[in-house]
């Protein structure tokens, strides 16, 4: 494990030193989208739709109820299977729209690679039960989805590395860039499930109690001019991007483990809704933890809601869950978040 934050470590002390004296957000449009390269690869990431954009703007409405968002463990028989009988018609009509629908799957997944209530998947949770600190729901999470898994359905991703089939399997969130810039592959080791479960307990309480800057955190500011993609692998990168978050997309491999196409494996956004959940508890506890740089505040993306219209999101007005109408269920962290930072959901 050592090998691993020492790596983060260097990465992020180098960064400190960099200019970052200009100032300016990064803006979105369409103008000049053009075919790049990521990491070698080739992805043609400019959207098909040319319509006019217009700025999302958050409406909170106090009277109407919290939706909670849920661990996908946590769902009892009844409601994991309306779930997946909506997720699956979800995606059956995605697959079905035409490349020209700004709706269509693979308008979606070109919006990551350029830049309702959604249940995660809760891989953080290990199901380790302590007395005085565990609370909400304590069934573990950390194994591969299940709803996920089944050839029949439009869930299933064939690309997905044969770790994914095997429902036992801890997921490993030490499976990430080693001293040498090795990136991890299909073929690389699966560890012991007791050495797996210990490495994924220091991973999370490093990230989550080690360090409480927003530098550590975040990585790089990523300011308009920069490019993108640096020759370092971990030269923009936060403690939570390059460890937990990185490593479940290398090790549910195939499309998840490139960034131009992760997000067309429909469990993409059950991994990324945990994403969201871990960084919104983060932010929650401090305001030194909550990021006050305009040009962060200020960034821009560019999304297609339901009516196929283009909707321009600022980053400041999304950062509070709450006010954008959903919380999350409560958890247990136990194994991982420390006494003395209680969590609040």
């Amino acid at each position: 494990m050592a090998q691993y934050i020492g790596v983060l470590l260097r990465s992020l002390l180098l960064l400190s030193i960099l200019d970052v004296s200009r100032s300016e957000p990064v803006e979105v449009t369409f103008d000049g989208c053009k075919p790049r390269f990521t990491y070698g690869i080739m992805y043609d990431c400019c959207p098909t739709s040319k319509k006019p954009i217009r700025d999302f703007k958050p409406v909170f409405n106090s009277s109407r109820p919290i939706r909670i968002r849920r661990a996908l463990q946590c769902l009892d028989e009844e409601e994991l299977a309306e779930y997946k009988r909506k997720l699956e018609k979800a995606y059956t009509i995605l697959n079905a729209l035409p490349d020209d629908d700004p709706r269509s799957l693979n308008n979606q997944a070109i919006l990551h690679c350029a830049n309702a209530v959604v249940h995660f998947w809760n891989w953080d949770n290990d199901g380790m039960v302590v007395e005085g600190r565990s609370k909400g729901c304590t069934k573990a999470g950390n194994k591969f989805p299940s709803i996920y898994a089944h050839p029949s359905s439009p869930l299933y991703h064939q690309s997905r590395s044969w770790r994914s089939r095997v429902p036992s399997l801890p997921v490993d969130l030490g499976l990430t860039f080693d001293q040498t810039g090795h990136v991890p592959t299909e073929s690389d080791p699966q560890l012991p499930d007791d050495v797996v479960l210990a490495r994924n307990s220091e991973v999370m309480a490093f990230w989550f109690n080690g360090d409480s800057s927003i530098r550590t955190f975040y990585g790089r500011p990523y300011r308009a001019g920069d490019s993108m993609v640096n020759d370092s692998v971990d030269s923009f990168g936060g403690s939570f991007e390059l460890l937990a978050h990185g490593s479940v997309h290398f090790w549910t491999h195939g499309d998840m483990a490139q960034l131009g196409l992760g997000a067309y494996d429909p469990v993409f956004f059950a991994h990324h809704g945990n994403v969201e959940r871990l960084w919104e508890l983060w932010m929650r506890q401090g305001p030194n933890r909550v990021p006050q740089d305009p040009d962060f505040l200020d960034s821009e993306f560019l999304f297609h809601d339901e009516n196929a219209d283009t909707v321009r999101v600022r980053v400041g007005d999304v950062l509070d869950t709450r006010v954008l109408g959903f919380d999350y269920e409560e958890l247990n962290d136990a194994s991982w978040n420390l006494e003395n930072f209680a969590t609040t959901f």
